[in-house]
């Protein structure tokens, strides 16, 4: 051999530089974690969070609560989806608020009717009550003169009478008996 080269090199700065990098690049990596992690809040906050208070208030109509409205977070489509649920919310109630008038009155006009029907009612069964007893009376007062006369009919045709008496006598019993 001629001669012997020997060529150091120290691999510290090599070191170094990847070291450098590696750190760099974990420093990339956890900004880009924090900017996820922002973005997800960021996210949660002006979607999920309105988005779960809208479902809620949505159980609440259907649970009956028609009074239940939501506040409106924003001017984009989610802005116009809580919107346009407060104005169906107010549509119910104003639809609700109606019909429960309407039922009031009606059932206010029934019972008007149902209780004039039972004055009429009264009224009818108190006439109908004169009235039997105006019959009752009338019949008694009338029957008596009227056995009364029959009776005397009777004696009358006991009597010496010539054909047309008989026939007037017997008339005058026919029309007695046919009014008793």
């Amino acid at each position: 051999p001629i001669g012997l080269v020997q060529l150091v090199m120290s691999t510290e700065p090599q070191r170094l530089k990847i070291s450098m990098l590696v750190e760099q690049m974990a420093l990339v990596a956890l900004l880009l974690l924090l900017l996820v992690a922002f973005m997800a809040w960021l996210l949660g906050r002006q979607l999920v969070q309105p988005l779960g208070l809208l479902i809620g208030a949505v159980q609440r109509v259907q649970a009956g609560d028609y009074h239940s409205a939501v506040t409106v977070t924003a001017h984009s489509e989610l802005g116009q989806l809580q919107s346009g649920f407060n104005a169906m919310a107010q549509s119910i109630r104003d639809a609700s608020a109606k019909l429960r008038s309407e039922v009031e009155k009606t059932d206010a006009h029934w019972r008007e009717a149902l209780a004039e029907v039972k004055r009429q009612r009264a009224r009818a069964d108190r006439e109908s009550q004169a009235k039997s007893r105006f019959v009752a009376t009338m019949s008694h007062e009338i029957r008596t003169p009227l056995n009364g006369m029959l009776g005397m009919l009777a004696l009358l045709a006991e009597e010496k009478l010539d054909s047309a008496q008989r026939e007037y006598v017997a008339n005058l019993e026919l029309a007695a008996k046919s009014l008793k």
